[in-house]
């Protein structure tokens, strides 16, 4: 996904794994990787993860939320991390949205946005 690549001009790419199971009525998100992340900071460093939403567009409010582990001082960064959203029945799953925006995690400092 990020070796060949040749449009780097971009905010990044995130490579994701998505699965709903109707016999156990989970959804599984895998976030595996990231690559060529906006670099926020000065030194050019980051210590991103991620942050996943499945809200409804009906209810704003009813946000399910996961994150992912930081890592440290990287652009390209191996999440290899699987969430589990459980007992979603499939005719309110249809009408959810997933979204995973990508932070820049500064310790003592606000978190940067990187990207979603």
């Amino acid at each position: 996904m990020c070796e060949n690549d040749e449009d780097i001009n971009e905010r990044g790419k995130i490579l994701i794994s998505l699965m709903y199971s109707n016999k156990t009525s989970n959804f599984y998100v895998k976030i595996k990787r990231a690559c060529y992340l906006l670099s926020i900071d000065i030194d050019r460093k980051s210590n991103p993860y991620c942050q996943l939403c499945l809200f409804s567009s009906d209810h704003l409010s009813n946000k399910l939320n996961f994150k992912t582990d930081i890592k440290k001082e990287t652009l390209n960064p191996q999440f290899n991390q699987e969430f589990i959203y459980k007992n979603i029945q499939l005719k309110k799953f249809i009408k959810k949205t997933l979204q995973i925006t990508v932070y820049d995690k500064d310790f003592g400092k606000k978190e940067n946005f990187i990207g979603n």
